[in-house]
């Protein structure tokens, strides 16, 4: 069940980080929910978000950092 988690929760972890790179705040902006995909990635991450909060590692994550890390795996870069 994990593995099965893993591609798309990668997924959705990279493109936050490409979202990263802007100079604009994000923050605020309305996330667009114009296909299926979208959606469940949209659920995806709040679901992760909801986990983040509840193991209280919210405060302690870097999310730039916890992105690039996901981004280097999926791209094939050796570890920093």
């Amino acid at each position: 069940m994990n593995r099965l988690l893993l591609l798309p929760v990668a997924g959705i972890l990279f493109l936050n980080l490409a979202g990263c790179n802007t100079q604009q705040n994000t923050a605020n902006k309305a996330v667009s929910l114009s296909s299926h995909n979208d959606s469940i990635s949209y659920m995806i991450g709040q679901d992760i978000g909801k986990s983040f909060k509840s193991m209280k590692v919210d405060s302690i994550i870097t999310l730039p950092v916890l992105l690039a890390s996901i981004e280097d795996v999926i791209t094939g870069k050796a570890p920093k």
